[in-house]
């Protein structure tokens, strides 16, 4: 066994996560990862649930910008918040957007960056395969830059350290990019 540490950001450790479980056949391996050069689709498909939800008269046209959705949807993923949870004071009809994203996106089985986190999580509270691969008695646990993690990373976090593991932080709120968290 190495005495390296694996060295992980928490996309990358949950990206891990779900290839392992569309080899083991536990996801669909027609999913499609909508990152890189297909991250576009993501932007894509939000403009085409706005433009259905225009056209079926749910919301006004012209009312939601793609990019403020976009912004929306990530915020309320990375807080675990499904679509039924999800609310906006600025504009009550984004949580309809999300929903019909979320709709179309598993429609074509697709992932997008903001998905990885939520899906890791939910394979390891979920799978036994994925917990007993991933979730293996860790003895140490170190995080840093833990000012910027958001409530997804947090049970990302809880779920590895199994209550057993001896966890560090390394924060400083004078550094924090997203100073709301």
């Amino acid at each position: 066994e190495s005495l390296r540490p694996e060295v992980h950001t928490f996309h990358s450790f949950s990206f891990q996560v779900i290839n392992s479980m569309v080899r083991l056949g536990v996801l669909p391996g027609l999913t499609q990862f909508w990152m890189g050069e297909q991250e576009e689709l993501t932007w894509l498909t939000v403009k085409r649930a706005i433009e259905s939800l225009e056209r079926g008269g749910h919301i006004a046209a012209n009312s939601i910008a793609s990019e403020d959705a976009l912004n929306a949807i990530s915020l309320w993923k990375g807080a675990l918040l499904t679509p039924e949870r999800a609310g906006s004071w600025s504009n009550p009809n984004m949580q309809l957007v999300y929903a019909e994203f979320e709709r179309m996106r598993l429609e074509k089985s697709a992932l997008t960056f903001d998905d990885f986190i939520p899906m890791a999580i939910e394979l390891l509270d979920t799978t036994t395969s994925a917990r007993h691969r991933w979730c293996a008695p860790v003895q140490y646990l170190i995080v840093d830059e833990y000012q910027d993690v958001n409530r997804g990373q947090q049970r990302l976090l809880e779920l590895l350290s199994h209550d057993t593991a001896d966890v560090m932080v390394v924060g400083d709120d004078d550094q924090t990019i997203y100073e709301w968290r």
